[in-house]
């Protein structure tokens, strides 16, 4: 059930983070279209496709945030928790500022018995943004 709701969760920050669907039908060559492709997996179910594109993607833009955390998220259906944290943590010192990222990481300590500490991360979040719609 919490891994469906974080897969719902993450769906609607994909789908409101990027401006238009891409055709992910076509080889990829650039790390967003690793990145598209592997979200598209990700939605799909297909957890261990989208950590290998997401793994491509990050060989391509080690920065791109968004790429840890579409892995985070297939790793949390894998309930690899402990590899989500550290996909998570990467993602926040890339974006700090992402407070969907440090949702998803709150949610992967709560997983991982650190209620504190994921407490403290659902409390960041709503600090950088008190509007986002999973806390209203």
């Amino acid at each position: 059930m919490r891994i469906t709701f974080i897969l719902l969760l993450l769906f609607l920050t994909i789908t409101t983070s990027f401006p238009q669907a891409k055709d992910t039908t076509q080889t990829p060559h650039t790390a967003k279209e690793f990145l598209w492709q592997g979200v598209a997996k990700l939605l799909s179910g297909n957890f261990q496709g989208a950590i290998q594109d997401c793994n491509k993607a990050i060989e391509l833009d080690s920065n791109e945030s968004y790429a840890y955390k579409i892995r985070g998220a297939a790793k949390s259906g894998l309930e690899d928790y402990s590899g989500a944290l550290g996909d998570y943590n990467k993602a926040v010192s890339l974006n700090p500022d992402s407070a969907n990222t440090y949702m998803y990481r709150g949610s992967v300590k709560i997983e991982l018995n650190d209620t504190v500490g994921g407490m403290q991360d659902f409390n960041k979040a709503i600090m950088l943004n008190p509007n986002l719609p999973h806390y209203n």
